[in-house]
């Protein structure tokens, strides 16, 4: 059985970082063609094909932006998509140092 890499093992999951959020980006900038502008997280976990879990994880962590209003969160989906962006370019930068 051969042994992987570290340098391996991070640029398998660079490559799949990079690949799942490139689809989100893309799917969001076909929506962001009709007007959805503000999203509640269902409609956010179905627009960027992510689980509520992990939006609550990156929500939580303060990876992207929410608004608070009672108990509901709201999203601006185009500042959910700069955030992914900036966090996808900073991991990149990590992965590779």
């Amino acid at each position: 059985m051969t042994e992987m890499k570290s340098e391996e093992i991070q640029k398998i999951i660079q490559e799949a970082v990079e690949k799942s959020v490139t689809k989100v980006i893309k799917t969001v900038i076909a929506k962001q063609n009709s007007k959805i502008e503000m999203v509640n997280i269902k409609e956010l976990s179905k627009i960027i094909k992510l689980s509520v879990p992990t939006i609550c994880g990156l929500r939580n962590s303060g990876v992207i932006p929410f608004l608070k209003v009672g108990s509901r969160f709201i999203f601006d989906l185009k500042k959910v998509v700069v955030a992914l962006e900036d966090y996808t370019k900073k991991n990149k930068k990590n992965l590779t140092a």
